[in-house]
């Protein structure tokens, strides 16, 4: 930052780093800095809207969300803060609709592309959180949160519980790792 102090994504993720160590106000300085330098910068969105949700303010967090969805729609973490938010406020259906779009902009989230332009129809909740695979992604992005949030022995009891779901979802033996370095071991 002190080398190209003009440059946003550099405060932007900065203000990330901040966020998950924890430092809410800090992170809310860097995410202010890198949109006051480009004011459609979709990670410093993405970040704004995990600050909200931290502390407690979910409409903020949605509205953030949005915007970071509308001004970087490639970026599939702002479609995943959108559903944090949704779930935060218990608002499942939302959550699921949210994550659907994050997962058609990246195969890494565990769901196969589809691209953009998919005229496939969107699945009925309810019958996704009966189908394994489903419910296993769903259990371990709880678990993400969870480990994001510090509650690392909640999280590695989620993250196990997504596991027996869905065996092969990467990201949740990567989360897991996580919790459990977080949690001494």
């Amino acid at each position: 930052v002190k080398s190209a102090p003009k440059r946003p994504y550099l405060f932007a993720w900065r203000a990330e780093a901040r966020r998950r160590l924890g430092d809410l106000k800090g992170a809310r300085a860097d995410t202010k800095r890198a949109l006051s330098l480009d004011p459609r910068h979709g990670v410093a969105w993405t970040t704004l809207a995990a600050i909200e949700r931290a502390q407690g303010h979910l409409a903020a967090s949605l509205v953030a969300a949005r915007r970071a969805a509308v001004t970087t729609p490639t970026y599939e973490n702002a479609f995943l803060e959108a559903a944090r938010t949704c779930r935060a406020q218990g608002d499942t259906a939302g959550s699921l609709t949210w994550l659907e779009r994050a997962a058609r902009r990246s195969s890494r989230l565990g769901w196969a592309s589809r691209g953009e332009g998919s005229a496939a129809p969107a699945p009925d909740p309810e019958t996704l959180l009966r189908d394994a695979p489903w419910r296993g992604r769903l259990l371990a992005w709880c678990g993400e949160a969870l480990l994001s949030r510090g509650e690392s022995a909640r999280a590695l009891a989620r993250l196990d519980e997504a596991l027996v779901a869905t065996p092969r979802f990467l990201w949740a033996h990567a989360w897991r790792g996580e919790a459990l370095r977080a949690l001494g071991n």
